[in-house]
């Protein structure tokens, strides 16, 4: 789909942006392919029969697929649509371990079971296909929605104490993801890094043809470091800042305040933590 175009045609009778508790309902005539279509892209043919052996279970899951699919590009869908697949493949692995009946109804996935895709992904001994924690976690997020679909649409046929886990590997994203197999540096070699790159940043600032911003990821990088060393930010939000991170410090001359975003859960999520000691 091309930028700035609608998502949301191609199941016709739901409107684009409709609301979630909005289901598609299995429908033994249509079976488990359908044919979406895309505004200035190719159809795609969702085929879920990975799921038919799995009875209501993969019924409300496929009912839950459809709806998730309304509001959704062509290339989210494809996505989709594998993780659905390997979910399908940890099912049937659930069912050979006898921790789920040959015939799972919803109320038989446990919120433990659900979680544990995500851990089965990572473990190519179980499933066959090891997978990074970063790109498990990713892959994960899509049964995940389709689930929290069906269990709005279903609620009575799902366990009452069934939840859906965000984040069963305790992986953070975007440039964390870079980060799953760094070890911590010994003492000798971070002070290293922060001379080297207090160095570096010393010289492109005395630079008198320096360009009066920066023009390359090299010129970026020891600020950069700087920056993660000093306010120990975590990497997204220090690449995130912005010019208007910098405030005067209201006591000590030649001392700035650097404002960023420190994500937590729950009460003070996003709120801004100052670092006074950065010069």
């Amino acid at each position: 789909m091309g930028k700035g175009n609608k998502p949301g045609l191609h199941l016709g009778h739901l409107e684009a942006g409709a609301s979630k508790a909005t289901v598609v309902d299995f429908s033994n005539a249509t079976g488990w392919t359908r044919s979406l279509s895309f505004h200035n892209e190719a159809d795609f043919l969702l085929d879920l029969t990975s799921l038919s052996p799995f009875g209501r279970l993969g019924e409300v899951v496929f009912s839950g697929a459809l709806t998730y699919c309304a509001d959704k590009r062509r290339a989210t869908v494809c996505t989709m649509r594998v993780a659905l697949v390997w979910f399908s493949d940890y099912l049937a692995w659930l069912t050979s371990r006898r921790d789920l009946s040959n015939d799972p109804r919803p109320k038989d996935i446990t919120s433990a079971l659900f979680s544990g895709f995500a851990a089965w992904l990572t473990n190519s001994k179980q499933s066959g296909r090891k997978l990074a924690v970063g790109s498990a976690a990713i892959l994960y997020g899509y049964p995940a929605s389709v689930f929290r679909l069906a269990l709005a649409k279903y609620p009575l046929e799902f366990g009452p104490d069934f939840q859906i886990s965000t984040n069963p590997l305790g992986h953070s994203s975007h440039f964390e993801t870079l980060a799953d197999r760094v070890q911590p540096l010994k003492i000798c070699d971070y002070r290293a890094v922060q001379n080297a790159a207090s160095r570096d940043a010393l010289a492109i600032l005395r630079d008198a043809n320096r360009a009066p911003y920066p023009t390359t990821k090299d010129s970026l990088l020891p600020f950069h470091l700087l920056l993660l060393i000093r306010t120990c930010a975590n990497p997204y939000p220090a690449a995130a800042l912005g010019r208007n991170c910098l405030e005067a410090h209201p006591f000590e001359k030649g001392t700035w305040l650097i404002h960023f975003d420190k994500p937590r859960a729950g009460v003070g999520q996003n709120e801004d933590y100052p670092c006074f000691d950065f010069q």
